[in-house]
């Protein structure tokens, strides 16, 4: 038997279904010209039909039919209210829930994306780590630097504020490494230039070769040479023996230059600590004053070079 339904919601969510069907020479079949009969109401998907069927033989109004069941609706009015309120609130949060996905897949994606690219700096890092260890010590840039600028303190030089540039007694001269090259994990040739001071102005006056690329000069050799070109350049400073220091004061000087090519920032602080800790114990912490700040200096700059590097990657 063909059958078609007629579904009414209420505005509590009640829903009324009436089932048609044409009791005709073609019951399996519905015509547009088909007249049909109801045959079944439901009221919430619970059969009401008795409710309306025929009494006495006759059909009842439909304005009694209608009164039957909205009466019978009116009962449950306010229990499918309140279900039908929290109906809408389930529907209200799915469809924000909805609308929240693809801000979280955008979200997951830009954190893939971050993530892969942490990698790729991580594996970079790596291999220059490795770069740097498999380089010998005296062909290491910031090893070397290291290892000339004792021997120029240790002729009367000083450690300029930046960390990295050295003065001469007279202070008019100032010396500071260049790499030759754009590879600086490699054994390559580096100078020294030679700055003379003129007015608030440094100008560039003289060249000390480091060696090649395969040889490389002792670095007492490289601070000789650095010192009789600043003797020549400031007639006043004569080249002389560097006078006695104190050997335990001289130690901790070459172990804060020492500590200044270490990269890792929280090593770098640790072992700051440490020394720090031992100069106090030795009563030399006014003494070595300009060291300390200086080796604090350089590590300022590696934090603020990690803060930036993190800028960038935000």
């Amino acid at each position: 038997m063909a059958q078609v339904a007629a579904v009414f919601e209420l505005s509590d969510g009640q829903t009324v279904s009436i089932f048609f069907h044409n009791p005709d020479v073609t019951p399996g079949k519905i015509a547009p010209t088909d007249e049909m009969i109801s045959w079944k109401w439901l009221l919430n998907k619970k059969d009401l039909t008795i409710l309306v069927a025929p009494e006495n033989g006759m059909d009842l109004n439909i304005k009694e039919v209608a009164t039957r069941v909205m009466k019978l609706a009116a009962t449950n009015s306010a229990a499918f209210g309140r279900a039908n309120t929290k109906r809408a609130e389930n529907l209200a949060a799915i469809e924000a829930l909805k609308a929240e996905i693809p801000v979280l897949e955008k979200e997951l994606k830009r954190a893939q994306n971050e993530l892969e690219v942490a990698k790729v700096e991580e594996e970079q890092r790596a291999q220059r780590r490795e770069a740097m260890e498999n380089i010998p010590d005296i062909a290491n840039p910031a090893k070397r630097y290291v290892a000339v600028k004792n021997e120029l303190i240790r002729l009367g030089w000083a450690v300029a504020h930046d960390g990295m540039t050295l003065i001469d007694r007279s202070g008019a001269v100032a010396v500071k490494q260049e790499l030759v090259g754009s590879n600086h994990y490699a054994n390559i040739a580096r100078d020294w230039a030679v700055y003379q001071k003129s007015g608030a102005t440094w100008k560039k006056v003289d060249q000390i070769a480091d060696g090649s690329a395969k040889t490389l000069k002792p670095a007492s050799e490289v601070a000789k040479l650095i010192d009789v070109a600043a003797s020549k350049i400031s007639p006043q400073i004569k080249v002389v023996k560097p006078k006695r220091q104190d050997p335990i004061k001289t130690a901790f000087i070459a172990e804060l230059e020492a500590l200044k090519s270490e990269t890792d920032i929280w090593a770098f602080d640790r072992r700051l600590d440490e020394i720090v800790g031992r100069i106090e114990q030795a009563g030399l912490m006014a003494a070595l004053d300009p060291e300390l700040n200086a080796t604090a200096d350089v590590l300022t700059r590696l934090l603020a070079a990690a803060e930036k590097g993190k800028a960038y990657g935000q």
